[in-house]
């Protein structure tokens, strides 16, 4: 058997420690899932993909599966709502009186084009009739 030996730099960084090394870290050791290694591993760094993921989470920018579920029920039932207020002609009444203000708006300005406001307003038109649709 060959003895791997470690090059002296990796000895003295290890002695000196991750602060003198500038880096305000530290060594642990986790068991993982094989499939969390193998995730980990395919960026090329796994401790700077934790550090970004734990980041993300305390940013609130990843969420728990439970708040995904809550989600999806929440816009399970607007769906619903949505479906019952079409058939009352309640949304198309919206969508109209939006829409006739977005043509005031067009016929104030000197180029025929709503206002900032109302451009705004018009692009959010177009994707409600798009859903609308669907």
């Amino acid at each position: 058997m060959t003895e791997r030996k470690m090059s002296p730099a990796s000895l003295e960084n290890l002695k000196m420690g991750s602060i003198a090394n500038n880096r305000d870290k530290i060594r642990c050791n986790f068991t993982l899932l094989p499939e969390t290694k193998k995730w980990l591993a395919a960026s090329g760094n796994a401790s700077e993909r934790i550090d970004d993921m734990v980041s993300k989470w305390l940013k609130g920018e990843l969420v728990g599966k439970g708040k995904l579920d809550e989600a999806e029920a929440k816009i399970k039932a607007l769906k619903e709502q949505l479906g019952e207020q079409k058939s009352t002609g309640m949304v198309e009444s919206i969508l109209e009186n939006w829409e006739g203000k977005v043509k005031e708006s067009r016929g104030k300005s000197a180029g025929g084009q709503p206002s900032e406001r109302y451009k705004y307003v018009a692009q959010l038109l177009g994707e409600l009739k798009q859903a609308l649709k669907e």
